[in-house]
């Protein structure tokens, strides 16, 4: 699909955002989360489709990827490394 990269993308983000005592966790949580959104986002689809349309399904979903995104513009921040003068 049109976001098949972001799992290593946001592995590289974690990576560079994180400290090395934080990764370990933040990873996890990255797992965790990924595996709800694979158990959660089928159920809630089919509870839709079954009490709705199709139409209502695709565009659920197409509106949530578009919050998703704004969420991501908004609150993701630039992680900056401090450059060591040697």
């Amino acid at each position: 699909g049109a976001f098949a990269g972001a799992s290593p993308v946001v592995k590289a983000y974690l990576a560079d955002a994180a400290t090395p005592e934080q990764l370990p966790s933040f990873m996890a949580w990255r797992e965790a989360s990924c595996t709800l959104a694979f158990i959660v986002g089928p159920t809630l689809g089919g509870l839709l489709f079954s009490g709705s349309s199709l139409s209502a399904c695709i565009s659920l979903t197409g509106w949530a990827s578009v919050a998703a995104a704004g969420l991501v513009l908004v609150l993701m921040q630039e992680v900056k490394h401090e450059v060591n003068a040697s």
